[in-house]
């Protein structure tokens, strides 16, 4: 098998560069399975692809490195987490090893460096276990439609709760809503509405085993009015609301 990197580098020479040291010096091990250029975007791409290695420049705007590394930590993300960076003052590497980074890549790096850093992450990664979370075609290379599905369900998952629609998430992921529409079904087995109502029931049922009302939790989870709520959970769970405080998943 092969791990799935995500490279967060701004910088278009060095992301490019990343990417072909990857690909010709860890081809049977190591795979891209995304780029970033923001914070913003290392947020939604780890937790969108969930990659085994995260190779992360400090300096990024929208959030660098160290902060992102932190928010992935309080999201429960696994990815081995590799700093990039031009830093080298104490405080840089305390702050990086508090929030679990595995390893880092001091700018400029030499050959022998960068394979030694990433041979380390990969005994790591040998030793847990892991098992790939990604489709593969015949080629050996992850799936661009699939890594659109995946793209189409971050970003339902970070704007669920708000008024999204089909067009939104089509023009995010830089397809036409017909196309995302068929990928989208293909690849979850039911359709983006249904996906979207289903995470709203999700978070309803979290908030109703926290104590909340039927009325607070529907509303609370982009659902109109408790009566509404009702009828949808009856609809795609053959369930009652209140049912869905004792219920262990929906």
């Amino acid at each position: 098998m092969k791990y799935a990197v995500l490279v967060v580098e701004d910088e278009e020479i060095e992301r490019n560069s990343l990417v072909e040291l990857i690909k010709s010096r860890f081809e049977s091990k190591l795979v891209t399975c995304g780029l970033a250029q923001t914070g913003d975007e290392a947020l939604l791409r780890a937790k969108t692809l969930q990659p085994h290695l995260i190779l992360m420049d400090i300096q990024i705007p929208k959030g660098d490195g160290l902060l992102v590394a932190e928010k992935l930590r309080e999201a429960q993300c696994t990815s081995q987490i590799v700093f990039v960076t031009a830093f080298s003052r104490f405080e840089y590497a305390q702050r990086a090893l508090r929030i679990g980074a595995v390893d880092y890549l001091l700018k400029p790096y030499s050959l022998k460096t960068f394979d030694e850093v990433l041979e380390r992450s990969i005994n790591r990664l040998d030793e847990l276990g892991l098992e790939s979370g990604f489709s593969e075609d015949l080629t050996g290379t992850f799936s661009p439609s699939n890594l659109l599905t995946s793209r189409a369900v971050g970003f339902i998952q970070e704007h669920f709760l708000e008024d999204i629609k089909l067009e939104d998430i089509a023009h995010f992921c830089s397809v036409s809503k017909y196309h995302l529409s068929r990928l989208f079904r293909s690849y979850k087995g039911l359709g983006v509405k249904e996906y979207i109502v289903q995470c709203r029931i999700l978070h309803a049922q979290k908030l109703l085993q926290q104590g909340q009302t039927v009325g607070d939790a529907a509303l609370a989870s982009g659902f109109s009015d408790a009566n509404y709520f009702s009828r949808i959970v009856r609809k795609y769970t053959g369930r009652t609301a209140s049912d869905l405080r004792s219920s262990k998943k929906v």
